[in-house]
């Protein structure tokens, strides 16, 4: 089970930070904010984030200095995270819409409020778990609000996808872009199913960081999300080949 956790973890953070350059790289190039911000959520979170949660539970098992700025740097990664994947679904799919910029507003006041509270508790409890679990409102807020920033994304993903699927037939758009827009649904969907699972965890009394289900499905997710996130982003040839032939066009 934490062979299968930490091969997911790994491999996420490497296709993640290839992925977040590679996007950096484009938003230079471009000058646009989509692409700024959904590189550096994908480097602050799989690369940044969750990693160093895991060397602050490690630190704290081993009575080692260090823990509480080593989890703030984790909380604050994946809170930041979270703000711009509202901030991109915000400016890509509804950039027009004022409920959309006031839905990213919230989102991003609650994650950010968030990275501060739990440092805080766990600084006045002096333990991760503690503070997490004396947290609570806190956490089932910054939950609530991590389920609805993905849950936006793929949903206006597939909803982007099943447009572009009625475009295709009529041979108005590519099958790679296409298939783009499934691939990111998925690859999100993946993050919402953890964040779902994260909740369920935590109405249990359980701290997600040291359950081994939620350690499973980390793994599992990040080795999903990594082929997703390899396809979209960086497709082999023998891919788009693949996606070019009538048959498969038809299924992206």
């Amino acid at each position: 089970m934490h062979s299968i956790s930490f091969l997911g973890v790994g491999v996420q953070a490497v296709v993640s930070l290839l992925v977040g350059i590679r996007l950096a790289s484009m938003a230079r190039r471009t000058g646009r904010f989509p692409e700024l911000a959904l590189s550096l959520a994908t480097l602050l979170m799989p690369v940044v984030g969750y990693p160093s949660a895991l060397v602050a539970i490690a630190l704290e098992r081993a009575q080692l200095p260090g823990v509480t700025p080593v989890f703030f740097v984790a909380v604050s990664a994946m809170m930041i995270g979270v703000s711009l994947y509202y901030a991109f679904t915000w400016r890509v799919f509804r950039p027009g819409a004022a409920w959309a910029a006031a839905l990213w507003a919230l989102g991003t006041w609650l994650m950010l409020g968030s990275a501060g509270a739990a440092t805080g508790h766990l600084e006045l409890r002096g333990s991760i778990d503690a503070g997490i679990q004396s947290a609570r409102g806190w956490a089932a807020l910054t939950i609530a609000a991590v389920v609805t920033a993905y849950t936006w994304n793929t949903f206006e993903s597939f909803r982007y996808y099943l447009n572009a699927r009625r475009q295709l037939r009529l041979g108005l758009v590519e099958p790679a872009v296409c298939n783009r827009f499934l691939l990111w649904s998925m690859s999100t969907g993946g993050w919402l199913v953890l964040a779902i699972v994260s909740g369920i965890g935590m109405a249990a009394g359980q701290n997600p960081l040291e359950s081994a289900g939620f350690s499973l499905a980390v793994g599992v997710v990040g080795l999903v999300n990594s082929a997703c996130n390899t396809l979209c982003f960086m497709p082999p040839q023998w891919y788009l080949d693949w996606l070019s032939r009538p048959r498969a066009a038809q299924g992206v």
